[in-house]
């Protein structure tokens, strides 16, 4: 019994460690219900680069938007429990061309994942180098991806990852957008909150 114990607080340290390694990223989602407009935001959406797949992967976990006093954005509720996968293939070499305080535009082939359901998307992705003028962020990253961060947005359609049928019966097209995204460097303990498109 007590090495059961031994093995929980084990798991649970190691679980927040790895939390607090993960820099978050501001993101939104807005549709509109009942010619309503509903706008919900959340400091919880996550952006990571596989170096080795060249790919940027952003996480929204639904569950982080829902509010627990605005009535707007009741919608969410269909979406609870859901994540969504936004994938774009970007080369690393991209990151070598940009410089402090400089940005570079680049149009890209990205996928969405919801519901058991790929669809492709293109985007303009902005990325941009930061100036720390020294300081030195908190997480280790030798490749220092931590170092740029990422804006962009992209629309679905609900019908088109079957969740229109849900109780709110979501018609309208979804936006989910990232401002200033902050990329952590997919690292292998951190695989396994992307297990869902693992592939």
């Amino acid at each position: 019994m007590k090495n059961i114990y031994l093995i929980l607080i084990f798991t649970i340290i190691s679980f927040y460690s790895q939390s607090q390694n993960v820099i978050s990223s501001s993101a939104y989602l807005q549709t509109c219900v009942q010619k309503t407009n509903c706008y919900s935001e959340s400091n919880r959406a996550l952006v990571f680069f596989n170096e080795t797949k060249n790919e940027l992967v952003l996480k929204i976990e639904f569950d982080k938007f829902k509010s627990k006093s605005d009535t707007l954005d009741n919608w969410i509720d269909d979406l609870l429990g859901t994540s969504l996968y936004y994938v774009i293939h970007l080369n690393k070499q991209v990151f070598d061309a940009i410089s402090n305080n400089t940005q570079k535009n680049v149009k890209v082939q990205g996928s969405i994942y919801l519901n058991g359901i790929w669809h492709n998307n293109e985007i303009e992705l902005v990325i941009f180098k930061n100036n720390n003028n020294g300081i030195t962020n908190t997480t280790t990253n030798n490749n220092h991806y931590d170092e740029f961060s990422v804006s962009f947005g992209f629309s679905f359609m609900p019908k088109d990852y079957k969740i229109h049928k849900r109780p709110h019966h979501l018609k309208n097209q979804i936006t989910i957008g990232v401002t200033a995204g902050k990329i952590n460097e997919l690292k292998p303990e951190f695989e396994k909150l992307l297990k869902e498109i693992n592939r």
